[in-house]
């Protein structure tokens, strides 16, 4: 940061990813409590959100072991 004169309520902080110096009102607060500068800032991805989805693995239809007139052939 070149302009470092002082400014009424402005602060300087350090990016928490790159490690440069920026002014306060710059700074953004990302989705993982990081305080970084603007070129670094950046939204949480989409797929974060993604809830799955319970899969049903029962067979449709059961019948029963035991067979009425059917007879097995070894």
């Amino acid at each position: 940061m070149r302009n470092r004169r002082y400014i009424s309520g402005d602060w300087l902080f350090v990016c928490d990813e790159c490690g440069f110096t920026y002014r306060g009102s710059q700074g953004r607060t990302q989705w993982n409590e990081l305080f970084v500068c603007p070129m670094c800032s950046e939204t949480r991805h989409p797929q974060d959100y993604v809830r799955g989805v319970k899969d049903d693995m029962r067979a449709p239809k059961v019948r029963s072991r035991a067979y009425p007139n059917y007879k097995f052939v070894s």
